[in-house]
C-alpha cells in the first residue's frame, strides 16, 4: 500500500511539472498569435485609412472588431497575452491616433504595423526555440524529483 501511494505521489509531482513546462510553453504561443492577429488588425487599418472617409473612430472599431475604446486622450486597446513592451508600442499609436490628415494616420499606420511586425517576428524566432526548452525542462524536473524522492 505504501508503495502504491508513492508511486502515485512520484507520478503526480511528474505531471505537474511537466504541464507546468507545457503552460509556459503555451503562453509564448499566445503571445505569437496576439502579436499576429495586432498586425492583420493594422494593416486592415491602414488600407482602410487610405480607402475610406469615415472617422477614424469608426475605422478603428471596424479594424480591431471593437476592441478599442475610447479614452479622455485618444483610444486604447486592451490585449491579454502580450508582455508590457507589446503593449506599450500598441497603446503609444492609439494615444495620438486621429491628431492628423489621413495621409500622416496612413503612414503612421504602416510605420506602427511594422513595428508590431518585427515584434511578432521576433516573438515567433523566440518561441521556436523556448517552446521545445520549456516542456522537455519541465519534464526533466519532474523526472528529477522524483528521482531525488525515491
Amino acid at each position: 500500500m505504501q508503495i502504491l501511494i508513492k508511486i502515485t505521489g512520484l507520478a503526480l509531482v511528474l505531471a505537474v511539472s511537466t504541464a507546468i513546462g507545457f503552460l509556459r510553453a503555451a503562453a509564448l504561443k499566445t503571445r505569437e498569435k496576439r502579436l499576429f492577429g495586432l498586425y492583420l488588425c493594422m494593416c486592415d487599418l491602414k488600407e482602410r485609412i487610405r480607402l475610406e472617409n469615415d472617422e477614424l473612430r469608426d475605422v478603428l472599431k471596424k479594424s480591431f472588431n471593437g476592441q478599442v475604446s475610447e479614452t479622455d486622450g485618444g483610444f486604447k486597446i486592451s490585449v491579454n497575452g502580450i508582455l508590457p513592451e507589446d503593449e506599450k508600442l500598441i497603446n503609444e499609436y492609439f494615444s495620438s491616433a486621429g491628431m492628423s490628415d489621413p495621409d500622416a494616420e496612413y503612414e503612421r499606420a504602416q510605420l506602427y504595423a511594422s513595428l508590431v511586425k518585427k515584434q511578432h517576428s521576433a516573438a515567433a524566432a523566440n518561441s521556436a526555440q523556448l517552446c521545445k526548452l520549456y516542456k522537455t525542462i519541465g519534464f526533466m524536473a519532474g523526472i528529477f524529483i522524483c528521482i531525488f524522492l525515491i
